[in-house]
Parts: C-alpha cells; sequence; structure tokens
C-alpha cells in the first residue's frame, strides 16, 4: 500500500459535467459546492475522472473529481470525493488529474 488509500468508484451520476453546479445540485448531492452570484464558467476536462489532492499537511490522496469550475478571479476550483465518501474543495492545481481508468494493479494498491 502506498499510503494514498483507496481509489474511490467513478459515479454514475453523482456529478456535475459540462454546466455549474446550483445549491440544488449540493443538496441532492451531485455537486460538492456552488457559488452564488459570481461570474463563472464550467472548466472543459474530463468529470468525473481520478485525481490525487495534494493536501496542506503534505500527504497526498486518491479522489474523484465530480466537478470542476473557473470563476472571474480566474481561480480554478474542483468538488472532490474520497472514497469514504468526504468531500473536498481545492484549486486544481492541488490535484493531479490521473483520467477516467486507473490500472487494475493500481486499484488494489
Amino acid at each position: 500500500m502506498d499510503g494514498l488509500g483507496e481509489w474511490p468508484e467513478l459515479p454514475l451520476s453523482a456529478f456535475i459535467a459540462g454546466r455549474l453546479a446550483t445549491e440544488a445540485d449540493v443538496f441532492e448531492g451531485r455537486a460538492v459546492f456552488y457559488e452564488d452570484g459570481s461570474k463563472a464558467w464550467p472548466l472543459d476536462i474530463v468529470i468525473p475522472q481520478y485525481g490525487v489532492l495534494s493536501r496542506d499537511d503534505g500527504a497526498a490522496l486518491r479522489v474523484v473529481i465530480v466537478q470542476a469550475q473557473q470563476n472571474e478571479r480566474g481561480s480554478s476550483i474542483v468538488g472532490l470525493r474520497d472514497a469514504k465518501g468526504q468531500e473536498y474543495v481545492a484549486d486544481i492545481r492541488e490535484v493531479r488529474l490521473v483520467g477516467r481508468q486507473v490500472e487494475p494493479a493500481a486499484r488494489q494498491s
């Protein structure tokens, strides 16, 4: 085991792709956050996909990216979930994008 934790399963429906999240999306479990009243647009990345979050304490964690957007301040923000269902909001620069598939051996490590 490499200390990153398990890979979460990619969700079949609990994610937001191609549009901004709403308050209802957060309430219904499709999104991790929403920005009310700000100018923003969805990021053009594959959603959902695997990623590795670099945390403030130096640890890394396997996550699924369930939403991504850029706001008027130029920040690219992603909503993430780990294998235990814990949710995170991070700047995309804190996340290494992995894609929609991981090697079977990597799923076990």
